[in-house]
């Protein structure tokens, strides 16, 4: 699938969703080419922050994705994911680092990040990849979810239980 479609495809699921982005990273250079990235393939709603205050002020606009650094001045990506999470749990992270360390990777998901991206020449792809999962993910979570209102339904009415009988006297009544 060509980047276009992709990129269509992604912009499609999320079109359900108040689908805002926002990006939490110290580093402006780095932070104006994600967001660069992310407006050249279509996304027009993303914002940045450059301080992990600023963004949790703001937080009751309630972004689709965070994509946050894991590395503060006087903070790190961690505490701001936990609050984030105590805030409104819906809300997706993928957490970004220069650092490869594993344990900062798998920290970052124990609290609930979506993902870890490493900070180097594919880190713009490999998030564009993560939003095409993260969108293919909550359309799963949504017809999951809706089945599982639909069941709750029928057995709220009984119909559950009439359909058997239904089904066997329809079949066996001669028609």
């Amino acid at each position: 699938m060509d980047l276009a479609s992709r990129t269509a495809k992604i912009k499609m699921v999320m079109s359900n969703k108040a689908n805002s982005i926002v990006i939490v990273d110290d580093d402006r250079h780095f932070a104006s080419l994600v967001e660069y990235e992310l407006e050249m393939n279509g996304f027009t709603n993303v914002k940045t922050y450059n301080e992990p205050q600023d963004f949790l002020s703001s937080l009751e606009h309630e972004p689709y994705l965070v994509i946050l650094d894991f590395q503060f001045d006087d903070t790190t990506g961690l505490d701001v994911l936990r609050e984030i999470k105590t805030l409104n749990p819906d809300i997706h992270v993928i957490m970004l680092s220069g650092q490869e360390y594993i344990g900062n990777a798998v920290s970052t998901l124990k609290y609930g990040a979506f993902d870890y991206v490493e900070k180097n020449q594919d880190s713009f792809g490999r998030l564009l990849s993560l939003v095409e999962k993260l969108s293919v993910v909550d359309k799963e979570i949504e017809n999951v979810s809706r089945r599982s209102k639909k069941r709750k339904f029928i057995n709220k009415i009984g119909l559950n239980a009439m359909l058997p009988g239904a089904l066997t006297s329809l079949f066996t009544s001669g028609h």
